[in-house]
């Protein structure tokens, strides 16, 4: 390996964990927040999104 490569891999970050299970619970509970307010009409993925802090 040369180098510039090596120093390419050892500036990574770690890899992030993620848990399935809370990140549905979040989509989940920030849905039924949307639609309770906006109902079927009115209510917008996105913001769900952005509820369950989700939404990069």
């Amino acid at each position: 390996m040369s180098r510039s490569t090596q120093s390419k891999f050892s500036a990574k970050k770690p890899r992030q964990v993620r848990d399935a299970e809370a990140t549905k619970k979040q989509i989940l509970d920030a849905a039924e927040a949307e639609f309770a307010r906006n109902g079927l009409q009115g209510a917008r993925t996105g913001a769900i999104a952005r509820g369950a802090g989700v939404r990069r």
